[in-house]
């Protein structure tokens, strides 16, 4: 609490919908961000003090149950708040008309340290109550109840409350169809409110591969990401000439409580833009950024809410006034006709790429790159969030169904199934040096094996019989007979010039080159092609 002495005014809000059986406060958790109440006639005006305080009242004010302080401050910082986290609702900080309210914390229950005290004494027993739920009645939630009562009297309470899974694992793999030893090379990515700890892959005989859950954190929005607040890696160019935005990245993962936004902006002004839903396009199976990436267009969309604000130049954070209520699929469509520019930042690295509307035909704001605009939405709703590459080894080749599971000591995710099709690039190579020719009767070959699979094996025939030879080569990462680690003390070279043609390099497979080694005995300029 600020030193000095200042006053205090308090009085006790009255509410018509709660109180009798039930607690108010169960009622203005259930019903926040409106809330209408009136305020009793029982006002007290009180000067105080830095540390502790205790104002006897001299009003002889009789209190209503469910009554509760309404307390006005005239300066921030007055009254000292508890900020311990638990399952207590939070202290509301309410407007002028007394209708509306937000958390004097938007992320979290914080609340005053401040007691009604009364006439009366009473025993206060809290009791914490714990139920886990192997499945929900609707897969994703459900609805339950718990009741109390007493033994000795007919007092008694239900509670209806609802059970939530939100949860979804994203798995992209890296040319599933072209695997090193039948090895999956993927990208896994989700939000779950669990703190999950632990990943199981589950080949098509159920062989178990288990993994670490890395780059697990506990967020409260949707959108950009973390970001610097300065525009360094911003992209800052004529791309807002009467375009239309559709930001999937925004994509609300589950019904959310809105409470602002953060962004950073490339310039100065006013922005506007809109909460839109795609319905029966998104759905729990596939969110709309992965839609947009294989369908870029749609029909229609719905209209959930609408936003025009003022921006500065660089980093901004803009709290609503009151929560907002926004369902799970909905993403923000920005419209850049206004003076306001939100930055955006373009890298391979992204999974995903907002993208330009034209005419519900969606297209890349970058030829190459995915695209993000530096935007998150602020929500109440903390969830957990990973993204991490992982590899996973299958049993068999062939088109194989196989699945992953998120799990932690006390709960565990869906099975998340997908369908890979498991194959090897081999080819093979065979010079016999003297096929024009033989001395002795005796021929000489050479087969070279190229295999991205350990698990195979050769047949050679010759002729009246054959034998079975396993791989026992090393790995290599590219193609022809230069050795890094065996260079000659001596090496020849030749006094030959132009142009020459290079067998032995020849690529076995499709591959990207990544670049090229070789061995100089000198300083100078030479060209490949």
């Amino acid at each position: 609490m600020s030193p000095g002495i200042f006053r205090v005014g308090k009085s006790f809000g009255e509410f018509k919908f709660c109180g009798k059986q039930d607690s108010c406060g169960r009622w203005i958790h259930s019903s926040y961000p409106n809330i209408k109440f009136t305020k009793s006639i029982c006002t007290v005006e009180v000067n105080i003090k830095k540390g502790y305080n205790k104002i006897v009242n001299t009003q002889q004010c009789w209190i209503k149950k469910g009554q509760m302080i309404l307390l006005y401050l005239s300066k921030p910082r007055m009254i000292a708040i508890n900020t311990t986290e638990g399952e207590v609702f939070s202290d509301l900080a309410i407007s002028g008309n007394l209708n509306t309210s937000i958390k004097i914390n938007p992320y979290s229950n914080w609340r005053f340290l401040i007691n009604a005290l009364i006439d009366k004494n009473y025993h206060k027993t809290v009791l914490k109550i714990i139920k886990d739920y192997d499945t929900l009645t609707n897969v994703l939630d459900g609805e339950y109840y718990i009741s109390s009562k007493y033994s000795n009297s007919s007092k008694s309470l239900t509670r209806f409350y609802i059970v939530t899974s939100y949860e979804n694992l994203n798995i992209l793999c890296f040319y599933p169809d072209k695997m090193f030893d039948q090895t999956l090379l993927c990208t896994l990515f989700g939000f779950f409110q669990s703190n999950y700890t632990t990943g199981i892959f589950y080949d098509s005989i159920n062989n178990t591969q288990t993994f670490q859950i890395k780059n697990m954190n506990k967020i409260n929005y949707f959108g950009y990401g973390p970001f610097y607040r300065t525009l360094n890696n911003a992209t800052i160019e004529p791309l807002f000439q009467e375009n239309k935005f559709i930001l999937t990245h925004s994509e609300f993962l589950f019904d959310s409580n809105l409470i602002g936004y953060e962004l950073n902006a490339a310039k100065a002004g006013f922005i506007q833009f809109y909460f839109v839903k795609f319905d029966g396009l998104c759905s729990n199976k596939i969110s709309c950024a992965e839609y947009f990436k294989l369908n870029a267009s749609y029909i229609s969309y719905k209209l959930i809410y609408s936003v025009n604000i003022s921006i500065n130049l660089g980093y901004n954070k803009i709290l609503l006034s009151y929560p907002v209520k926004i369902p799970k699929g909905s993403i923000v469509y920005f419209v850049s006709n206004y003076s306001g520019q939100i930055a955006y930042d373009s890298n391979s690295n992204y999974l995903y790429s907002d993208y330009i509307d034209n005419n519900k035909s969606l297209t890349y704001i970058h030829p190459k790159l995915n695209t993000k605009f530096q935007f998150n939405c602020l929500v109440e709703q903390s969830y957990y969030t990973f993204k991490f590459n992982e590899s996973f080894t299958c049993s068999r080749k062939g088109l194989q169904n196989v699945s992953f599971r998120i799990v932690n000591n006390l709960s565990s995710s869906f099975y998340y199934p997908q369908q890979f099709n498991i194959t090897n690039e081999q080819a093979l190579n065979v010079f016999c040096k003297n096929s024009n020719q033989t001395l002795d009767y005796t021929i000489n070959c050479l087969a070279t094996v190229f295999s991205r699979s350990a698990y195979d094996k050769i047949e050679i025939i010759k002729s009246d019989k054959s034998m079975l030879y396993e791989l026992t080569g090393s790995i290599k990462f590219w193609f022809g007979v230069f050795d890094r680690n065996q260079i000659p003390k001596e090496c020849a070279s030749t006094q030959l010039v132009g142009h020459f043609l290079l067998p032995y390099t020849e690529l076995m497979f499709d591959s990207k080159i990544n670049g090229i080694e070789f061995y100089s005995l000198e300083d100078a300029k030479i060209q490949f092609f």
